[in-house]
């Protein structure tokens, strides 16, 4: 459907962008359909903001769209481990905030960002805790059944958390919740780490006892089969880039307790080498920009790197922790469907979400696990050109007057259906 045609003759105003008024060939805009209880309608100018003047059911919103360029982590993730706490920041160390409390120490943290939650293990406590991305609404999954869980790692799109017992050799996942605990396997010897591939449909875990070895299952535990022993040390902590085929591991140093350098191999184990002869306390791979990230002791530096270990920098240093268990969020704010594009088709999701939607998939960009007003914001911004004047603050408060006086008026048709 032409937008032209949804919203008749474009009207109201064109605000002048770098001295040039804005043209608006139907091929420019981006068709958002009318929303089905007249909440939402909006068609978007490419590089310009528009605001139309035909109030269609009691709200209409122009927003210019552009694309959103694939950025370096947005969010990087850290325990402080016997520091008891979560902390995240930007790449370049700033923003550096306390998230969440950890009094059972956590050894590992995963992401399910399109769910809007961070799983972590407590070693000392026995417990799986989750909260939500900012760290907001904590709350206890799993404190019983478990003697040392070291490892977890998150599957949304399956629905489940797996989750390593490093006391117990053992290896369980539950549903997100916490519920519905299976045992998956215990072929296990010191192990301390997990990773999926939940394309291939597998599960990797390091094996630090027996000679060191990584070894590998399906998803449900079954085929358990050895990728990789013999000249690749004591592995600890494990990484997978299911999208490159390679693995990434630190290996075990006993006098250090943490990895004695970084190496790397391809998921069916050959060509290992090598990569860094760092000792890393935590380490996680950014698949979205290609980029190796480790914590490196001493020091508490957050370094990262090209998969082959080129390219090295230090993004930053955490004073006076020693951060482990790291974990990337390097997801593109406003971007709906995980394409690292800001388009058309992520306002499409917020508009056919509105009020009913909890996930980033459908348009919760502000993380608050709600489809709202709020997240028109987050995707105006994100999809503001480079350069282009911000919009006056007074159209801010319009749209959101708007907005509310929209809401009202779907609440009165509502009430008169009756």
């Amino acid at each position: 459907m032409n937008p032209a045609e949804f919203f008749g003759p474009p009207l109201g105003f064109h605000r002048q962008h770098n001295g040039l008024l804005a043209h608006s060939p139907s091929s420019d805009y981006a068709e958002i359909r009318g929303y089905s209880e007249g909440l939402i309608s909006a068609a978007g100018l490419v590089g310009h903001m528009r605001m139309v003047s035909r109030i269609r059911y009691g709200l209409a919103i122009a927003l210019s769209l552009s694309t959103a360029q694939p950025l370096t982590a947005a969010t990087i993730y850290w325990s402080t481990g016997q520091g008891g706490k979560i902390q995240q920041a930007a790449p370049n160390g700033t923003n550096l905030v306390d998230i969440a409390n950890t009094p059972g120490a956590a050894r590992s943290i995963a992401l399910d960002v399109d769910g809007g939650y961070m799983y972590w293990a407590e070693a000392q406590s026995a417990t799986i805790r989750r909260a939500w991305l900012d760290g907001s609404n904590p709350e206890t999954l799993i404190s019983e059944g478990l003697t040392r869980p070291s490892s977890v790692a998150v599957d949304p799109t399956g629905g489940k958390l797996y989750i390593l017992d490093s006391q117990a050799n053992s290896i369980h996942r539950s549903n997100l919740d916490g519920s519905n605990v299976e045992l998956l396997t215990t072929q296990l010897i010191g192990s301390s780490s997990l990773a999926l591939d939940t394309t291939a449909g597998k599960l990797y875990w390091t094996n630090v006892g027996g000679g060191g070895a990584i070894r590998r299952s399906n998803l449900d535990g079954t085929n358990v089969e050895t990728v990789a022993i013999g000249n690749i040390g004591f592995p600890s902590i494990l990484a997978v880039d299911p999208v490159g085929s390679q693995m990434f591991w630190t290996n075990f140093d006993a006098q250090s307790q943490a990895g004695a350098n970084i190496n790397r191999a391809n998921l069916d184990g050959t060509n290992i080498s090598v990569i860094a002869p760092d000792v890393a306390g935590g380490l996680a791979f950014d698949a979205a920009a290609g980029k190796l990230f480790w914590s490196a002791f001493p020091g508490g530096a957050v370094v990262s790197a090209d998969p082959d270990g080129s390219d090295r920098a230090t993004q930053f240093n955490v004073a006076g922790s020693l951060p482990i268990a790291l974990a990337i969020d390097n997801s593109v704010l406003g971007d709906a469907n995980f394409d690292r594009l800001v388009n058309d088709t992520d306002l499409a999701a917020l508009q056919g979400n509105f009020g009913t939607g909890v996930k980033r998939s459908q348009g919760d960009f502000t993380g608050d696990h709600k489809v709202d007003l709020s997240d028109f914001g987050v995707y105006k911004n994100a999809v503001t050109p480079a350069g282009a004047a911000a919009v006056p603050e007074p159209t801010t408060f319009g749209l959101a007057a708007m907005g509310f006086l929209g809401l009202l008026g779907l609440a009165k048709r509502r009430r008169a259906s009756r």
